[in-house]
């Protein structure tokens, strides 16, 4: 099983309040799986498991496919470890760590998650394998941080299933 992150670059009001306040063109991320079918912490119903990486967003938006350049072996515990929080929360209160000044508000609670805290925490698949060291404090787990790990490789744009199957050679 090959795992993927995407990074939606979204268009709707709030995402382009989080690209704001995060200075970076992602708004959102995800991990998908080989087929499509996609895991993700999202503001309306936490974290859900969806068919496919375009379900639960606007028809424009551009989402980024990074290939996770772990060993294949590992890429089952990474989809395990999202697995396991679907049904969660969503983490509203973490996203005051994105606020300076606010970031004392933020505790870290196992039953929430926003999407790339998910991401990031489903990536450490293992002790030798994880997007970042273990001293990056998870406020700063943005899309666009999480996207800048050396751990992952961009495959281009896609905005439907089709162009998907094609950067997977699905």
């Amino acid at each position: 099983m090959r795992v993927f992150i995407g990074g939606y670059r979204g268009i709707s009001p709030v995402s382009l309040g989080i690209k704001a306040v995060t200075w970076s063109p992602y708004s959102h991320v995800s991990i998908i799986n080989g087929s499509g079918w996609t895991i993700e912490s999202w503001h309306k119903g936490g974290v859900q498991h969806v068919t496919d990486p375009f379900t639960l967003h606007s028809q424009d938006t551009i989402v980024d496919l990074f290939r996770l350049n772990y060993p294949e072996e590992i890429h089952l515990g990474v989809w395990g470890s999202a697995l396991r929080k679907v049904g969660m929360g969503y983490d509203f209160r973490a996203l005051t760590g994105f606020i300076p000044g606010l970031r004392w508000v933020w505790k870290n609670d196992p039953d929430k998650w926003f999407c790339s805290h998910q991401v990031a925490d489903d990536c450490l698949a293992s002790g030798t394998y994880r997007l970042f060291n273990k001293t990056t404090p998870m406020y700063k787990m943005s899309p666009g941080f999480v996207l800048s790990s050396p751990w992952l490789v961009k495959l281009g744009s896609m905005q439907n299933m089709a162009e998907f199957m094609v950067r997977t050679n699905g």
